[in-house]
């Protein structure tokens, strides 16, 4: 009886140290496995903090999360859930799996937000090509409250990681003054900017980039331009203006910058036209002056007619000067020409020399049609005026030339001829050795 008690207490202590070893071998092999690395980022992009450093996990899109441990083991678990401890309600909203299981990939529980074909396992190393629902969070906030749980085959935990999850957001701003152009009437030729514009992707998804000017799309074009814009990506572009006969005038051109989300990038469960849709800004703008150099551009309110003439003039005292201005549009204009402090010699009219004033000008779209004045600055050191009054229909508008008339110069003394004096100079003297000889000659006789 003694022995049969001892025989059984014997085999309870064996059992249990049997239950012990295999607890601790479990345990010990658990703890053996730990994490080396882990990065979570949209494919092709770098991750991306939050202020406080942890990992972003934006809804909507899909992301690669790679782990690197320091063994390699055939069954790995990924858990993503909302608060503290795992919920015990699961929905879109709080909880998400993914498992690796000897080769196989799998979303545990909705079977919807894993590419199978892209997840990847070699050695220690796990790509999961994975995401959650757009929906996974409803505010334009960042959630904190998030973890991703690491569990190994026998559903130990590796570690548990602090997820920031973020509501998509598409954004994209021109950083970038206005771009101004300035061409000559009816001429050919390519302009560059003078400076850069530059575009900023400030949402935290990746963008496609495509830039419009309407009507004018075929006239510019951008150089270095790249479609696609990283997260936090600045590109700078100088614009090109190719222009081509353009007439006389002033023209604001609107560009709109679109950004839209590639689509392979979009998970498709649950997704709605808000996340294919594009991000629009219409920068960066451009100011296009067509006209001559040096001349100020008057435009009709009805953008009937332009007037081009010289604001400001510098001439000498008796110089005489053609000044051209010029008339486009599609209308008769009524056109008087008078001078202030400054001789008006002559108006020619395209080929013809007026005489009586007002004259009038068949003004067309097919070309400039151009007036000369032919002045004299016949008074010295003042300021004189040019006067245009241009009339059509029942509008009169007046315009005015100043020129600035140099003084008088100062008369230019004559130099002296050198030559005539030495010549001077030396028959004087050798009339008086001449005369002095005659004289000594003339004595010594006598």
């Amino acid at each position: 009886m003694m022995r049969r008690m001892e025989i059984k207490k014997h085999g309870i202590i064996l059992l249990l140290l049997l239950l012990f070893l295999i607890y601790f071998s479990h345990f010990t092999s658990s703890q053996s496995s730990s994490l080396t690395k882990i990065t979570i980022n949209i494919p092709g992009e770098l991750p991306q903090y939050n202020e406080t450093g942890v990992q972003k996990w934006i809804t909507g899109i899909w992301h690669y999360v790679n782990i690197t441990l320091n063994e390699n083991l055939q069954e790995l678990t990924l858990i993503l859930y909302k608060g503290s401890d795992t919920p015990v309600t699961h929905s879109i909203t709080n909880y998400y799996e993914w498992k690796y299981d000897n080769g196989n990939w799998a979303d545990v529980e909705y079977g919807e937000y894993i590419v199978k074909n892209k997840c990847s396992h070699g050695n220690s190393f796990y790509s999961f090509y994975i995401g959650i629902n757009k929906d996974a969070i409803n505010s334009n906030i960042s959630s904190n409250n998030w973890k991703l749980k690491i569990l190994d085959g026998n559903s130990q935990t590796i570690e548990i990681i602090d997820i920031a999850v973020e509501k998509y957001r598409l954004g994209i701003a021109s950083k970038s003054p206005e771009i101004e152009f300035y061409v000559n009437p009816f001429t050919t030729i390519n302009l560059s900017s003078s400076h850069p514009f530059g575009i900023e992707n400030i949402g935290n998804v990746p963008l496609n980039i495509s830039i419009t000017y309407g009507s004018f799309s075929d006239k510019l074009s951008i150089t270095n331009f790249t479609h696609y814009l990283h997260v936090n990506q600045t590109t700078w572009h100088y614009l090109i203006f190719h222009a081509k006969n353009l007439p006389p005038g002033r023209k604001k051109i609107t560009g709109y910058v679109d950004g839209s989300v590639p689509h392979m990038y979009i998970i498709p469960v649950g997704a709605t036209a808000e996340l294919y849709a594009s991000v629009r800004i219409s920068e960066p703008y451009v100011a296009l002056l067509v006209g001559h150099s040096g001349y100020e551009l008057y435009e009709s309110p009805d953008k009937e007619i332009t007037f081009q003439y010289r604001e400001t003039l510098n001439m000498k005292y008796n110089e005489i000067r053609n000044i051209t201005v010029y008339l486009y549009g599609n209308a008769t204009v009524s056109m008087r020409i008078w001078t202030e402090n400054i001789t008006l010699l002559n108006i020619f009219s395209g080929n013809k020399t007026i005489g009586d004033q007002p004259f009038l000008v068949n003004v067309t779209t097919l070309s400039e049609h151009p007036v000369i004045v032919q002045v004299k600055a016949s008074i010295e050191n003042i300021t004189a005026y040019l006067h245009y009054e241009i009339t059509t229909g029942s509008e009169t508008k007046t315009f005015a030339t100043r020129i600035n008339v140099s003084p008088k110069p100062p008369p230019v003394e004559k130099p002296y001829n050198k030559t005539l004096i030495t010549a001077i100079v030396t028959i004087s003297i050798i009339i008086v050795v001449g005369y002095s000889i005659y004289n000594c000659i003339r004595y010594r006789r006598k």
